[in-house]
């Protein structure tokens, strides 16, 4: 029987972040609520600005500002 732990899928928002952090704000690197709220926010940004008809760079943009507020 195969008891390997099976490590959760990280959104392309959580990467994103987990890399701008890692490179510019190291002491956020750990902080996995913030990693996790910030992304999933990005995430529902992107989806609200896709199914209003924006074109996917505009929304693209939306996520990216949402995911970057503030840092």
């Amino acid at each position: 029987m195969n008891h390997q732990k099976v490590q959760p899928s990280l959104s392309y928002y959580e990467l994103r972040l987990r890399e701008v952090l890692k490179t510019s704000f190291p002491n956020l690197i750990n902080n996995t609520t913030f990693i996790k709220e910030r992304s999933d926010l990005a995430a529902h940004s992107y989806q609200q600005a896709f199914e209003s008809g924006l074109a996917i760079p505009q929304c693209n943009e939306i996520a990216n500002k949402v995911l970057m507020e503030g840092l």
